[in-house]
């Protein structure tokens, strides 16, 4: 009988467990494939030390629309140039509450994600490009509407490469990206508030992709408690 009340619970996890794939809730990405539709790239890294000689921290971020049914992100991606063409150590995931079309400070989520990287190559501005991915996040998010994210690549070591996050200057979803320098490293932008990058570098979308899933359902949740009683 115990070990069918076990296969019972692990059935009803199931579900939660198959949603983790993720559903697109922002995908601008599309601006990287052939042919490619960006055509800037605007500093987006805390990192350096092998491009530059020194750790520079420049941030950008854009805003994105989380749907009621689809809170929890558990999967994002984004595309920049570097100079080296070196993965960086980790992906720094942000997110933002929206505060007058702007990221409000601070974060609600402040993550060192683990990355891969996959190179493409860059035809419109001639440096290497690096499609960067997270994936097993787990970040739910308080309520449903609009949020802000920066993707930040972050490598500290002596082979640090730099990342210019690419941009589709003809696209627009929401909001201008908003840019500053972080506090972490060498500035490049001049201020260390959040301000619309559209007067300073021009507007449009920079790429980037969002994966989420509903939050974790309640029969889940009773099936953990379920299973920890019975075996009291």
């Amino acid at each position: 009988m115990r070990k069918v009340f076990v296969l019972l619970t692990a059935a009803l996890l199931l579900p939660s467990a198959v949603l983790a794939v993720g559903t697109d809730i922002y995908n601008t990405m599309g601006m990287i494939q052939v042919p490619q539709q960006f055509d800037a790239g605007n500093g987006n890294a805390k990192s350096g030390m092998a491009a530059f000689g020194a750790i520079y921290d420049l941030r950008l971020a854009d805003d994105f629309i989380a749907p009621a049914n689809l809170l929890t992100i558990v999967e994002v991606e984004q595309a920049s140039e570097s100079v080296l063409g070196v993965a960086p150590q980790n992906l720094r995931v942000l997110i933002y509450e929206d505060q007058n079309n702007l990221p409000k400070e601070p974060p609600i989520f402040d993550v060192l994600a683990a990355v891969t990287m996959t190179p493409f190559t860059d035809y419109v501005l001639g440096w290497m490009g690096q499609d960067l991915k997270s994936t097993g996040l787990n970040l739910t998010l308080p309520h449903a509407g609009k949020f802000w994210i920066d993707l930040l690549p972050v490598d500290t070591s002596p082979s640090g490469d730099w990342f210019w996050q690419v941009r589709d200057l003809q696209s627009f979803t929401g909001s201008n990206p908003a840019v500053k320098d972080g506090v972490e490293g060498n500035g490049g932008y001049g201020f260390f508030n959040w301000q619309d990058i559209g007067p300073l570098y021009g507007a449009g979308d920079a790429a980037m992709r969002i994966a989420a899933t509903p939050e974790p359902t309640t029969l889940g949740l009773l099936a953990i408690g379920a299973l920890f009683l019975r075996r009291r």
